[in-house]
């Protein structure tokens, strides 16, 4: 998810809500997130190790369709974009 901003490039991120296997879809544009289903959210984690954050927080990434689809107290926090989010680039 962050490799785009990193890279100040375009890009298009797909992959399956794990409850229902809805595709959903980011699309990264100039710097801004759109999502498909518009009320998706992504929910990220690290492992708790120390390291790359290839190896502590990438296998814990998960596209939910939407906020109801993450299990209610999961360690699994925190959700992106913020609830209050306007969905653009984060701030460097």
């Amino acid at each position: 998810m962050g490799t785009p901003f990193m890279l100040g490039t375009d890009a298009t991120i797909t992959s399956a809500d794990p409850h229902t296997g809805q595709q959903v879809r980011v699309t990264i544009t100039n710097g801004a997130a759109t999502y498909q289903p518009a009320e998706a959210v992504i929910v990220y984690a690290a492992t708790g190790a120390t390291g790359r954050s290839v190896d502590t927080c990438c296998s814990t990434i998960n596209f939910f369709t939407n906020a109801s689809r993450p299990r209610r107290g999961s360690p699994l926090i925190p959700v992106w974009p913020p609830p209050s989010s306007t969905r653009t680039r984060p701030s460097r």
